[in-house]
């Protein structure tokens, strides 16, 4: 299996949550391409660094994520920093 930097697995996650306006497990699962079990680490990671918070899911019993103002920011920071490593030859562009 082939490393996934953590800039590239936290860019990608709250990227699909942005992107669809907040999103069950299964999306972003699917979108960020990182397991279930994995995923609900990250999750309550981000959600104590209020990156995320959950919301009332469309879906009765589903876990339902939503980006925060801070996680908002942390998006655009990521984003700008995944370039700039870009740029430098660090991150290569296939991993963002």
């Amino acid at each position: 299996m082939k490393y996934r930097p953590t800039v590239s697995i936290l860019l990608a996650i709250l990227e699909t949550i942005h992107s669809s306006k907040g999103a069950n497990i299964s999306r972003i699962s699917t979108r960020a391409n990182i397991s279930h079990a994995r995923l609900r680490v990250k999750l309550d990671e981000m959600e104590s660094a209020g990156l995320v918070a959950r919301a009332n899911s469309p879906r009765e019993g589903a876990r339902f994520f939503t980006l925060t103002d801070k996680g908002r920011q942390a998006l655009f920071t990521l984003r700008e920093l995944t370039s700039f490593l870009s740029s430098l030859g660090l991150l290569p562009q296939d991993e963002i």
